[in-house]
Protein backbone atom coordinates (compact mmCIF):
# COMPACT_ATOMS: atom_id res chain seq x y z
CA UNK A 1 0.00 0.00 0.00
CA UNK A 2 1.30 3.44 -0.98
CA UNK A 3 0.46 6.99 0.12
CA UNK A 4 1.35 9.27 -2.78
CA UNK A 5 2.73 12.84 -2.89
CA UNK A 6 0.35 15.40 -1.40
CA UNK A 7 -2.30 12.73 -0.82
CA UNK A 8 -3.32 14.51 2.40
CA UNK A 9 -2.15 17.99 1.42
CA UNK A 10 -3.86 20.57 3.67
CA UNK A 11 -5.94 17.84 5.34
CA UNK A 12 -7.07 18.63 8.89
CA UNK A 13 -5.53 15.54 10.47
CA UNK A 14 -4.85 15.68 14.20
CA UNK A 15 -3.91 12.05 14.88
CA UNK A 16 -1.92 10.01 12.40
CA UNK A 17 -1.68 6.21 12.62
CA UNK A 18 0.24 4.11 10.10
CA UNK A 19 -1.13 0.54 9.69
CA UNK A 20 1.01 -2.59 9.41
CA UNK A 21 0.47 -3.13 5.67
CA UNK A 22 1.58 0.33 4.50
CA UNK A 23 4.78 -0.08 2.48
CA UNK A 24 5.57 3.38 1.11
CA UNK A 25 4.91 7.00 2.02
CA UNK A 26 6.03 9.46 -0.61
CA UNK A 27 7.58 12.78 0.33
CA UNK A 28 5.27 15.61 1.45
CA UNK A 29 2.27 13.25 1.55
CA UNK A 30 1.02 15.03 4.67
CA UNK A 31 2.34 18.54 3.99
CA UNK A 32 -0.09 21.23 5.03
CA UNK A 33 1.71 24.36 3.91
CA UNK A 34 4.59 26.67 4.76
CA UNK A 35 2.90 28.81 7.41
CA UNK A 36 3.68 28.06 11.04
CA UNK A 37 0.84 26.42 12.97
CA UNK A 38 -0.80 25.31 9.72
CA UNK A 39 -0.11 21.62 10.38
CA UNK A 40 -2.75 20.20 12.70
CA UNK A 41 -1.08 16.86 13.50
CA UNK A 42 -0.63 16.35 17.24
CA UNK A 43 0.39 12.69 17.48
CA UNK A 44 1.98 10.04 15.25
CA UNK A 45 1.80 6.29 15.86
CA UNK A 46 2.69 3.19 13.80
CA UNK A 47 1.49 -0.39 14.06
CA UNK A 48 4.39 -2.32 15.65
CA UNK A 49 4.10 -4.99 12.93
CA UNK A 50 4.89 -2.53 10.14
CA UNK A 51 8.18 -3.67 8.63
CA UNK A 52 9.29 -0.34 7.21
CA UNK A 53 8.04 2.45 9.47
CA UNK A 54 8.15 3.17 13.16
CA UNK A 55 7.18 6.04 15.43
CA UNK A 56 9.18 7.46 18.30
CA UNK A 57 8.75 10.77 20.10
CA UNK A 58 5.79 11.58 17.84
CA UNK A 59 8.10 11.32 14.83
CA UNK A 60 7.51 9.08 11.82
CA UNK A 61 10.70 7.26 10.84
CA UNK A 62 11.65 5.19 7.82
CA UNK A 63 13.65 2.35 9.36
CA UNK A 64 15.19 1.29 6.05
CA UNK A 65 16.96 4.61 5.48
CA UNK A 66 17.19 6.02 9.00
CA UNK A 67 15.23 9.09 7.89
CA UNK A 68 12.76 11.09 9.96
CA UNK A 69 10.07 11.75 7.37
CA UNK A 70 7.40 13.53 9.41
CA UNK A 71 7.19 15.46 12.65
CA UNK A 72 4.42 17.28 14.43
CA UNK A 73 3.92 19.99 17.05
CA UNK A 74 4.55 17.52 19.91
CA UNK A 75 7.61 15.86 18.39
CA UNK A 76 10.82 15.25 20.29
CA UNK A 77 13.42 13.86 17.91
CA UNK A 78 14.62 10.56 19.43
CA UNK A 79 18.28 9.87 20.16
CA UNK A 80 18.00 6.09 19.97
CA UNK A 81 16.24 5.56 16.63
CA UNK A 82 19.32 5.24 14.40
CA UNK A 83 18.57 8.46 12.55
CA UNK A 84 20.98 9.65 9.86
CA UNK A 85 18.77 12.22 8.11
CA UNK A 86 15.93 14.67 8.60
CA UNK A 87 13.87 14.22 5.44
CA UNK A 88 12.37 16.67 2.98
CA UNK A 89 9.40 18.65 4.36
CA UNK A 90 9.65 16.73 7.65
CA UNK A 91 8.56 19.66 9.84
CA UNK A 92 7.48 22.18 7.23
CA UNK A 93 4.99 24.66 8.72
CA UNK A 94 4.85 22.85 12.08
CA UNK A 95 4.28 24.87 15.25
CA UNK A 96 7.41 24.00 17.19
CA UNK A 97 9.53 26.27 19.39
CA UNK A 98 12.67 24.23 19.94
CA UNK A 99 14.43 21.38 18.18
CA UNK A 100 17.51 19.38 19.10
CA UNK A 101 18.79 17.11 16.36
CA UNK A 102 20.66 14.12 17.81
CA UNK A 103 24.17 12.96 17.04
CA UNK A 104 24.25 10.59 14.08
CA UNK A 105 22.23 12.79 11.76
CA UNK A 106 24.42 13.83 8.81
CA UNK A 107 21.96 15.75 6.64
CA UNK A 108 18.90 17.99 6.88
CA UNK A 109 16.74 17.74 3.78
CA UNK A 110 14.97 20.19 1.51
CA UNK A 111 12.58 22.52 3.38
CA UNK A 112 12.77 20.31 6.47
CA UNK A 113 11.92 23.20 8.84
CA UNK A 114 10.78 25.75 6.27
CA UNK A 115 8.07 28.07 7.55
CA UNK A 116 8.45 27.11 11.21
CA UNK A 117 8.12 30.73 12.25
CA UNK A 118 7.63 29.85 15.92
CA UNK A 119 11.01 28.09 16.06
CA UNK A 120 13.43 30.02 18.30
CA UNK A 121 16.00 27.42 19.34
CA UNK A 122 17.92 24.98 17.13
CA UNK A 123 20.71 22.66 18.29
CA UNK A 124 22.66 20.89 15.54
CA UNK A 125 24.81 17.78 16.07
CA UNK A 126 28.53 17.49 15.43
CA UNK A 127 27.81 14.60 13.04
CA UNK A 128 26.06 16.96 10.60
CA UNK A 129 27.71 17.57 7.21
CA UNK A 130 25.00 19.12 5.03
CA UNK A 131 22.28 21.71 5.67
CA UNK A 132 19.90 21.25 2.76
CA UNK A 133 18.22 23.69 0.43
CA UNK A 134 15.62 25.94 2.13
CA UNK A 135 15.90 23.76 5.24
CA UNK A 136 15.43 26.68 7.65
CA UNK A 137 13.90 29.19 5.25
CA UNK A 138 11.43 31.71 6.68
CA UNK A 139 12.10 30.73 10.29
CA UNK A 140 11.28 34.28 11.26
CA UNK A 141 11.97 34.14 15.01
CA UNK A 142 15.31 32.34 14.99
CA UNK A 143 17.87 34.79 16.42
CA UNK A 144 21.09 32.78 16.50
CA UNK A 145 22.50 29.47 15.42
CA UNK A 146 25.84 27.72 15.76
CA UNK A 147 26.74 25.43 12.89
CA UNK A 148 29.09 22.74 14.19
CA UNK A 149 32.43 21.64 12.82
CA UNK A 150 31.87 18.87 10.32
CA UNK A 151 29.41 20.78 8.17
CA UNK A 152 30.88 21.29 4.70
CA UNK A 153 27.88 22.62 2.78
CA UNK A 154 25.17 25.18 3.50
CA UNK A 155 22.90 24.74 0.50
CA UNK A 156 20.86 27.26 -1.48
CA UNK A 157 18.40 29.39 0.53
CA UNK A 158 19.14 27.39 3.69
CA UNK A 159 18.38 30.39 5.96
CA UNK A 160 16.59 32.55 3.40
CA UNK A 161 14.29 35.08 5.02
CA UNK A 162 15.33 34.46 8.64
CA UNK A 163 14.72 38.11 9.38
CA UNK A 164 15.44 37.96 13.14
CA UNK A 165 18.76 36.15 12.77
CA UNK A 166 21.37 38.25 14.58
CA UNK A 167 24.35 35.93 14.81
CA UNK A 168 25.63 32.81 13.15
CA UNK A 169 28.75 30.79 13.84
CA UNK A 170 30.25 29.11 10.80
CA UNK A 171 32.50 26.05 11.18
CA UNK A 172 36.12 25.75 10.11
CA UNK A 173 35.10 22.78 7.92
CA UNK A 174 32.72 24.81 5.75
CA UNK A 175 33.57 24.75 2.04
CA UNK A 176 30.42 26.01 0.27
CA UNK A 177 27.78 28.65 1.01
CA UNK A 178 24.94 28.25 -1.49
CA UNK A 179 22.98 30.76 -3.53
CA UNK A 180 20.82 33.08 -1.37
CA UNK A 181 21.82 31.06 1.72
CA UNK A 182 21.32 34.06 4.03
CA UNK A 183 19.28 36.24 1.70
CA UNK A 184 16.96 38.59 3.58
CA UNK A 185 18.55 38.02 7.01
CA UNK A 186 18.11 41.71 7.70
CA UNK A 187 19.16 41.58 11.37
CA UNK A 188 22.52 39.96 10.59
CA UNK A 189 25.26 42.59 10.92
CA UNK A 190 28.45 40.57 10.57
CA UNK A 191 29.89 37.16 9.79
CA UNK A 192 33.30 35.56 10.15
CA UNK A 193 34.01 33.40 7.11
CA UNK A 194 36.19 30.32 7.78
CA UNK A 195 39.69 30.21 6.39
CA UNK A 196 39.12 27.12 4.21
CA UNK A 197 35.91 28.34 2.54
CA UNK A 198 35.97 27.78 -1.23
CA UNK A 199 32.72 29.03 -2.76
CA UNK A 200 30.12 31.71 -1.95
CA UNK A 201 26.98 31.44 -4.09
CA UNK A 202 24.98 34.17 -5.81
CA UNK A 203 23.33 36.69 -3.46
CA UNK A 204 24.37 34.62 -0.44
CA UNK A 205 24.26 37.64 1.90
CA UNK A 206 21.96 40.03 0.05
CA UNK A 207 19.61 41.86 2.36
CA UNK A 208 21.84 41.58 5.43
CA UNK A 209 23.20 44.59 7.32
CA UNK A 210 26.90 43.97 6.80
CA UNK A 211 29.00 47.10 6.53
CA UNK A 212 32.22 45.13 6.11
CA UNK A 213 33.33 41.63 5.18
CA UNK A 214 36.58 39.68 4.80
CA UNK A 215 36.82 37.12 2.00
CA UNK A 216 39.45 34.47 2.93
CA UNK A 217 42.39 33.61 0.71
CA UNK A 218 40.98 30.12 0.14
CA UNK A 219 37.89 31.34 -1.74
CA UNK A 220 37.93 30.52 -5.46
CA UNK A 221 34.43 31.69 -6.44
CA UNK A 222 32.32 34.66 -5.33
CA UNK A 223 28.86 34.67 -6.91
CA UNK A 224 26.91 37.57 -8.32
CA UNK A 225 25.57 40.06 -5.79
CA UNK A 226 27.54 38.69 -2.83
CA UNK A 227 29.38 41.99 -2.37
CA UNK A 228 26.92 44.27 -4.10
CA UNK A 229 24.26 45.37 -1.65
CA UNK A 230 23.42 48.67 -0.04
CA UNK A 231 25.17 48.77 3.34
CA UNK A 232 28.40 46.97 2.45
CA UNK A 233 31.11 49.62 2.22
CA UNK A 234 34.43 48.01 3.22
CA UNK A 235 35.48 44.73 1.61
CA UNK A 236 38.74 42.91 2.26
CA UNK A 237 39.54 40.23 -0.33
CA UNK A 238 42.53 38.08 0.59
CA UNK A 239 42.00 35.72 -2.33
CA UNK A 240 44.14 36.62 -5.34
CA UNK A 241 42.52 34.51 -8.06
CA UNK A 242 38.85 34.13 -7.14
CA UNK A 243 36.29 34.23 -9.94
CA UNK A 244 33.75 37.02 -9.35
CA UNK A 245 30.22 37.34 -10.62
CA UNK A 246 28.69 40.77 -11.26
CA UNK A 247 28.72 42.72 -8.02
CA UNK A 248 27.25 46.22 -8.47
CA UNK A 249 29.11 47.54 -5.43
CA UNK A 250 27.32 50.07 -3.25
CA UNK A 251 28.12 53.72 -3.85
CA UNK A 252 31.25 54.61 -1.91
CA UNK A 253 32.35 50.99 -1.44
CA UNK A 254 36.07 50.32 -1.02
CA UNK A 255 37.71 47.02 -1.94
CA UNK A 256 41.01 46.08 -0.28
CA UNK A 257 42.93 43.43 -2.20
CA UNK A 258 46.25 42.57 -3.76
CA UNK A 259 47.57 44.39 -6.81
CA UNK A 260 46.98 42.45 -10.01
CA UNK A 261 44.39 40.21 -8.38
CA UNK A 262 40.92 39.42 -9.69
CA UNK A 263 39.62 41.54 -6.80
CA UNK A 264 41.24 44.59 -8.37
CA UNK A 265 39.71 43.74 -11.76
CA UNK A 266 36.26 43.21 -10.26
CA UNK A 267 36.34 46.48 -8.34
CA UNK A 268 37.35 48.33 -11.50
CA UNK A 269 34.54 46.77 -13.53
CA UNK A 270 31.98 47.50 -10.83
CA UNK A 271 32.96 51.10 -9.97
CA UNK A 272 34.40 50.49 -6.51
CA UNK A 273 37.48 52.19 -5.07
CA UNK A 274 40.43 49.78 -4.88
CA UNK A 275 43.14 49.97 -2.23
CA UNK A 276 46.15 47.68 -2.52
CA UNK A 277 46.95 45.45 0.42
CA UNK A 278 50.50 45.24 -0.88
CA UNK A 279 50.98 48.88 0.09
CA UNK A 280 49.35 48.37 3.47
CA UNK A 281 50.90 45.11 4.59
CA UNK A 282 53.73 44.35 2.23
CA UNK A 283 56.24 47.08 3.14
CA UNK A 284 55.94 47.52 6.91
CA UNK A 285 59.02 47.30 9.10
CA UNK A 286 59.52 48.06 12.76
CA UNK A 287 62.25 48.18 15.33
CA UNK A 288 60.96 46.26 18.32
CA UNK A 289 62.05 44.22 21.30
CA UNK A 290 61.27 40.52 21.19
CA UNK A 291 58.45 39.64 23.58
CA UNK A 292 57.23 43.21 23.95
CA UNK A 293 54.08 44.92 22.72
CA UNK A 294 54.30 47.67 20.11
CA UNK A 295 52.02 49.55 17.72
CA UNK A 296 52.09 50.40 14.03
CA UNK A 297 49.94 53.12 12.52
CA UNK A 298 48.25 52.08 9.26
CA UNK A 299 47.75 55.26 7.30
CA UNK A 300 44.94 55.50 4.71
CA UNK A 301 43.34 52.24 5.94
CA UNK A 302 40.33 52.79 8.18
CA UNK A 303 39.77 49.29 9.51
CA UNK A 304 36.87 48.31 11.76
CA UNK A 305 36.93 45.57 14.37
CA UNK A 306 35.60 42.98 11.94
CA UNK A 307 38.79 43.25 9.95
CA UNK A 308 40.82 41.65 12.71
CA UNK A 309 39.14 38.45 11.47
CA UNK A 310 41.30 38.67 8.36
CA UNK A 311 44.13 37.29 10.48
CA UNK A 312 46.76 38.94 8.32
CA UNK A 313 50.13 37.58 9.35
CA UNK A 314 53.11 39.93 9.66
CA UNK A 315 56.64 38.88 10.49
CA UNK A 316 59.59 40.73 11.97
CA UNK A 317 63.04 39.17 11.75
CA UNK A 318 65.93 39.76 14.09
CA UNK A 319 69.02 37.74 13.36
CA UNK A 320 67.96 34.13 13.08
CA UNK A 321 64.65 34.74 14.91
CA UNK A 322 61.25 35.12 13.25
CA UNK A 323 58.29 36.54 15.15
CA UNK A 324 54.73 36.03 13.90
CA UNK A 325 52.49 38.96 14.71
CA UNK A 326 48.70 39.06 15.05
CA UNK A 327 46.97 42.48 14.92
CA UNK A 328 44.51 43.75 17.51
CA UNK A 329 42.70 47.00 16.74
CA UNK A 330 42.94 49.83 19.27
CA UNK A 331 40.34 52.57 19.73
CA UNK A 332 42.70 55.23 18.37
CA UNK A 333 43.13 53.49 15.03
CA UNK A 334 46.48 51.88 15.83
CA UNK A 335 47.15 48.16 15.92
CA UNK A 336 48.86 46.35 18.76
CA UNK A 337 50.97 43.28 18.07
CA UNK A 338 52.51 40.66 20.27
CA UNK A 339 55.09 38.17 19.12
CA UNK A 340 54.01 34.56 18.77
CA UNK A 341 55.65 31.40 17.46
CA UNK A 342 59.20 32.73 17.72
CA UNK A 343 61.40 30.32 15.78
CA UNK A 344 64.71 30.24 13.87
CA UNK A 345 64.45 31.84 10.44
CA UNK A 346 64.10 29.40 7.53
Amino acid sequence: TVIYDKAFYCADITKLHIPKNLTEIMKDAFRYGYNSSSSKIESITVDPENERYTASGNCLIDKTSGTLILGCQNSIIPRDAGLVAIGEYAFVGVYIKSVEIPYGVVSIGYSAFNGCSSLINVVLPESLTTIGESSFGAVYNLKNIAIPDGVTDICDSAFHGCSALESITLPSTLRTIGNSAFYGCRSLKSVSLPEELEKIGDYAFSGTRFESIVIPASVTEVGSGVLGYGMLKDIVILSKNAVFGEQNFAEGATVYGYSGSTAETSSSLNNATFVSLDEIYGKKTASVTLGADFTLKFSNFNLTTEYTQAKVIMTVRRGDKVATLTPVLNSDGTYSFRFENIAPQT
